[in-house]
């Protein structure tokens, strides 16, 4: 089975490459370590891992909280306005604006 860096196992699960070594040290997702440090993910294992965590089988570990995509993306809050009901929060996300380091 071919082994993948972190950084090319991330792409697909659509997260950072950090994201994937947390998940690699707390034994969330399997990896192999090299004597230079380097970790390699088993090409199988990525995709396992998005079914289990679609599935629900895969817990999150104790403390984390459940979050989706579309609250996990980063950016400037410019504005908080409240409601009664609600809070409208406005935010300058990545490639909005030419200023934005990221």
């Amino acid at each position: 089975m071919p082994m993948y860096s972190v950084s090319l196992a991330a792409r697909p699960l659509r997260v950072s490459p950090e994201t994937v070594r947390r998940w690699t040290e707390t034994g969330r997702l399997p990896a192999d370590r090299a004597p230079d440090g380097s970790r390699s993910v088993d090409g199988v294992a990525p995709a396992a891992f998005t079914q289990e965590r679609a599935a629900g089988t895969h817990p999150l570990p104790p403390g984390v909280a459940p979050t989706s995509l579309r609250n996990s993306f980063a950016g400037i809050v410019t504005a908080v306005r409240l409601d009664e009901v609600a809070a409208r929060v406005e935010i300058r996300g990545r490639g909005r604006t030419p200023w934005c380091p990221w």
